[in-house]
């Protein structure tokens, strides 16, 4: 089981993170360890559920919805663990997620 920082499924413009300084470096480093991953193993849904978040919340709207379109079509389907501040951590089915990120982003555009 892998976690998937699920927080990221609602975040408003308001409530993002400034993406400088130290929050930037962090985010760059995450999205290049998860691209490097993907290379490795494309059809890991952990990462791209990740991945599709790093994107998500660095104003990647297109690219997240499209990692998040890819997931359902895997072959497998692991439970990951979600992690959300607002709650304690649950495990779920990773092809359950992308639901959730692609109805965070349709929420972000109204």
């Amino acid at each position: 089981m892998t976690v998937v920082r699920g927080g990221g499924f609602c975040p408003q413009p308001h409530q993002r993170r400034r993406l400088s300084g130290h929050n930037g470096q962090k985010v760059e480093r995450a999205e290049r360890v998860l691209r490097e991953g993907l290379k490795q193993d494309p059809n890991d849904a952990s990462r791209l559920l990740n991945f599709a978040l790093v994107l998500q919340n660095t104003g990647r709207e297109a690219e997240a919805a499209g990692i998040y379109q890819q997931v359902p079509s895997l072959g497998s389907n692991p439970k990951v663990a979600v992690y959300d501040p607002y709650t304690l951590p649950k495990s779920e089915c990773a092809k359950r997620l992308p639901k959730q990120g692609l109805a965070s982003l349709d929420s972000q555009k109204r």
